[in-house]
């Protein structure tokens, strides 16, 4: 099936003002640390991830989580760093880029790349208005299994080898921890923002209670 629109996910902290947020929503990340620079976090396609997300990340699980739902219908604006090979060659080519100048090293990360190339490149800025990434490992082994996204194994080792060499190490990830960040709030025509988590709180089963004086 040809993938024609994205389903994303964003899990906020429950604040018991999910209406509020279904009208003013998404929010922007506004962390020191985002992986993809500033902008709309979205996990990609599976709502597993954003519960998943609201069970891991300490305040989310402290105060309790509430998961909203956009979707978005221009797809051709994202820069698929995820499943588009024509991308993630462009992105080693601004690697290649920042080498000589020496503003790379080992410990360069995915967002100051980005940044480097939203500084050098008008137009990166006037045709893309969202990124996709994978975040190889960032979804823990103990988790996959726990939150029911199961990883399968290309490999079983015999009795008389060794189970930790590498190749018996790699496996085929079911819910792979994909994100969209979009630049601007509809970024991609994004529509939509509706909770889907947790059922008490989806359209149709919520029970308010009025007070008259």
């Amino acid at each position: 099936m040809e993938i024609t629109e994205y389903i994303l996910f964003q899990t906020l902290v429950d604040r018991g003002n999910y209406l509020e947020c279904e009208e003013k929503g998404p929010y922007p990340c506004n962390w020191e640390n985002s992986w993809i620079g500033e902008g709309y976090y979205f996990w990609y396609h599976h709502l597993e991830l954003a519960i998943w997300w609201g069970n891991v990340k300490p305040n989310l699980k402290k105060s309790g989580f509430v998961v909203f739902k956009s979707v978005c219908s221009d797809i051709s604006k994202c820069w698929d760093l995820h499943a588009n090979p024509y991308h993630q060659e462009e992105f080693i080519k601004w690697l290649k880029k920042m080498k000589p100048i020496g503003i790379i090293s080992s410990d360069t990360t995915v967002c100051q790349v980005l940044e480097f190339i939203k500084g050098e490149s008008k137009e990166f800025i006037e045709k893309y208005e969202a990124i996709k990434i994978l975040g190889v490992d960032s979804l823990s082994k103990i988790s996959a299994k726990k939150f029911q996204m199961p990883r399968i194994k290309f490999e079983t080792p015999k009795e008389d080898e060794n189970a930790n060499i590498q190749r018996f190490l790699a496996y085929y990830e079911t819910v792979p921890p994909v994100q969209v960040c979009l630049f601007n709030q509809n970024s991609l025509l994004r529509k939509g923002f509706d909770v889907v988590f947790p059922d008490n709180y989806k359209k149709g089963n919520r029970v308010f209670t009025e007070i008259f004086i």
